[in-house]
């Protein structure tokens, strides 16, 4: 029996040994092809996104089309179909598109960062979390920052305010240049009225330079809670010249600062205690 099976082995070997001869050119072609195919949907992607980011929608959808006739089963076509759904507010569609790329890729840390982000602005926290954190361990994941910031992002949402500072203080780590972690640094140990630590971060993060008028209000909070004049006047005179048509400007104008983001997750942290 045993001699039997090995020779019907051993047939059937050179039968495909034979046959794989024949067909190798159409084997190489068909491979060639499908590597073609990935590579041409993965551009249209970038075209898809890069149309996202100028606000062209029709040409956002016509690459995201192209890109799905192509390759009909890559995740990234999906979770950029979904980032898409999102902008425009169809969050059906949305969460279609995000669990399918779950479905064809759920160990990929691109598709767990992307449907966790999308699970925790939709309210379910701990799924989010479960896959948020999934993707921070994978082996070769390199935007564990990103993943990080969002974690902080969710606890927020949440109410969940030491955990948020956690994975803050963590996210930093992986990205110490990153100038939305530092800034959500400043602001959220404002936030718990730390303020020293707040203006810590506050600082490093004007060092980098950039400026916005969300940024320059939370510092004239930040200076004004420590009875810093000179500070707070210095920056309530750059908001006003360098952003003087933003929401932020009028509030100063006005008296209203406590209208910011900032301010209201201040209000949010001393209702809780």
């Amino acid at each position: 029996m045993l001699r039997q099976l090995f020779t019907l082995i051993t047939l059937l070997l050179l039968a495909a040994c034979a046959s794989d001869q024949d067909s190798i050119a159409q084997k190489q072609q068909a491979n060639k092809l499908e590597f073609n195919r990935v590579e041409a949907a993965k551009a249209r992607l970038n075209l898809a996104l890069s149309y996202l980011n100028n606000q062209n929608l029709p040409q956002a959808k016509l690459n995201l089309d192209k890109a799905l006739e192509f390759a009909p089963d890559l995740a990234e076509v999906y979770y950029s179909r979904a980032f898409y759904f999102q902008q425009i507010g169809d969050m059906k569609q949305a969460a279609k598109a995000y669990a399918k790329s779950f479905d064809l890729e759920p160990n990929n840390p691109s598709v767990q960062h992307n449907y966790g982000s999308f699970l925790c602005l939709q309210g379910d926290y701990e799924k989010a979390k479960d896959l948020l954190i999934a993707a921070i361990k994978s082996p070769a994941y390199a935007d564990a920052g990103r993943s990080y910031l969002n974690l902080a992002y969710c606890n927020l949402e949440s109410q969940r305010y030491p955990e948020a500072l956690e994975y803050l203080n963590k996210a930093i780590k992986h990205e110490p240049n990153a100038e939305d972690i530092l800034l959500m640094l400043a602001s959220l140990n404002f936030a718990l009225s730390n303020n020293q630590t707040a203006i810590k971060w506050y600082r490093q993060y004007q060092q980098k330079g950039q400026y916005s008028a969300s940024g320059l209000l939370l510092g004239i909070h930040i200076y004004q809670e420590s009875q810093k004049s000179e500070r707070t006047k210095e920056l309530r005179e750059k908001l006003i010249d360098i952003f003087p048509y933003t929401p932020e400007a009028q509030w100063l104008k006005q008296g209203s600062i406590e209208r910011s983001e900032h301010w209201q997750l201040k209000q949010k942290v001393e209702q809780q205690k």
